[in-house]
């Protein structure tokens, strides 16, 4: 086997063809390409039992590792923001009981999640390792069946602890860029008229790499960012959030200090 491969590869050796005179071209070379991998098929046909055939990462998502921002304060002050939601909750009336169910609920969930997300944060300044149960948690963010009827899609078996994150889940799925007018100047410098109208927004989060030191070694991680941008109207022109959403889908506009981060 080896030695039949020893073989194929020999028809790479550029030098001795380019002594023959033949022309050195990419349509040659993918021709003694395609030869060597006619007869390798061959050979993986007469041997297919020698060796398991190699396999690419599948659909599934789980991750042996992971990387929390190691800001700890943070996620403790969210925390005591789902503490005060939950008091304000509890003195609602008996006429929304509904609505102080719902609030209560998710005022726990999100005091849950952030409590995990502090301690792997503290983690992450100590490097310590994070344990099986907050990496079981990382592993438990987004879960859902989905499915196709009528040409609509449907979700169900909605689970994970980011959906929770959520008064109503279904709208983690919502595509909601969100924008505001947040300056204004009337005239330019002349005192002419230009109604001009400062716009922050954000749009779709972005995937960040992030490398981090760990005891092993660098390593690299994968995850989500948030997205913000910056656009100024004219004739006093005051964006509503649809039409943001249009406004970004050609270009997101991207501040210019970003521009060190962001890759193309």
């Amino acid at each position: 086997y080896t030695r039949w491969l020893g073989a194929l590869r020999s028809l790479s050796a550029s030098e001795t063809a380019a002594k023959s005179g033949i022309p050195q071209t990419a349509a040659w070379h993918n021709r003694i390409l395609s030869s060597q991998l006619g007869s390798w098929a061959q050979l993986r046909h007469d041997t297919i039992l020698y060796v398991k055939q190699s396999y690419s990462t599948g659909a599934g998502c789980d991750f042996p590792d992971a990387y929390v921002d190691p800001y700890p304060e943070f996620y403790a002050r969210l925390g005591s923001l789902a503490e005060a939601v939950s008091v304000t909750a509890s003195t609602l009336p008996d006429s929304a009981l509904e609505l102080k169910n719902q609030t209560s609920a998710w005022a726990q969930n999100f005091k849950a999640v952030t409590s995990k997300l502090e301690a792997m944060a503290k983690n992450q300044l100590t490097g310590a390792p994070h344990s099986q149960e907050l990496l079981d948690f990382v592993n438990d963010a987004v879960k859902w069946e989905e499915q196709q009827i009528c040409g609509q899609v449907t979700r169900s078996e909605l689970a994970g602890w980011y959906l929770k994150l959520h008064l109503n889940e279904h709208a983690a799925f919502e595509y909601d860029p969100t924008v505001a007018d947040v300056h204004t100047q009337p005239t330019d410098e002349a005192g002419n008229d230009v109604g001009r109208v400062l716009h922050v927004g954000t749009g779709t989060p972005r995937l960040m790499v992030v490398t981090a030191e760990t005891c092993s070694g660098p390593r690299a991680y994968a995850g989500l960012a948030f997205s913000y941008g910056e656009h100024v109207t004219k004739d006093w022109e005051r964006l509503t959030d649809d039409e943001w959403a249009q406004e970004i889908q050609p270009t997101f506009p991207d501040v210019s200090w970003m521009s060190d981060v962001l890759a193309d």
